[in-house]
């Protein structure tokens, strides 16, 4: 379940962006769409905790996480909320299952290799487990950031433009694969982006 009330973010006094309310039921997922520069990278950090809103309420399973201290938000975080980063951050000198390894340690999740495996196969990456994260090419590496937000089971996942760097036929296989995640563990999937090519794939949409 996600919801989010009056949600508003100040960057300076003359840059003030607000946000229309959200109210997700278990599973549902939703689309966001704009151009570049209306805040749609904001919204998701928002909505991740990554940012804390100058007014407004987010609500998450129940719990209204923009009034969590900072310790509790990063425990919620790595246990509840799965992001995909437009530019993914990883330790380039691991390889691609250390660095997923590297963040179920933090986010304290059980995962077996089996089940990483699953994961990098579905996306096309089962060849490069072992290549350094330096090795990938940039559409690789926007799929193993969508490894690593799902390899923790989130309740929530927040995808920031996941289909951009990629073409037609991989961008129909991760948006498959984020929605069929999302349906069968009854998460909320809730893509930002610029794309309308997956459009479709939405009975939610919203327009910022």
């Amino acid at each position: 379940m996600l919801q989010t009330k009056t949600l508003s973010y100040h960057y300076t006094p003359n840059v003030q962006l607000t946000f229309p309310d959200i109210t997700l039921s278990f599973h549902e997922n939703l689309l966001i769409l704009g151009p570049s520069g209306v805040g749609k990278t904001t919204l998701l950090h928002l909505l991740g905790g990554l940012l804390k809103p100058t007014a407004g309420t987010i609500n998450i399973q129940n719990v209204a996480i923009d009034k969590l201290s900072q310790k509790k938000l990063d425990a919620f975080r790595g246990k509840h909320i799965g992001i995909v980063f437009q530019k993914g951050t990883f330790i380039k000198s691991l390889s691609v299952i250390d660095n997923i390894k590297a963040k179920l340690f933090f986010s304290k999740a059980s995962v077996s290799d089996a089940e990483i495996k699953d994961i990098l196969t579905t996306l096309g990456l089962a060849e490069k487990i072992n290549s350094k994260v330096r090795e990938l090419s940039e559409g690789q590496k926007q799929r193993l950031s969508i490894a690593i937000a799902l390899c923790n089971k989130p309740d929530v996942i927040l995808a920031d433009e996941p289909t951009a760097s990629l073409d037609d036929e991989n961008a129909k296989n991760v948006i498959e694969l984020l929605s069929t995640y999302a349906k069968e563990k009854q998460a909320n999937l809730v893509v930002i982006t610029h794309d309308h090519r997956i459009k479709e794939y939405f009975a939610n949409t919203i327009m910022l």
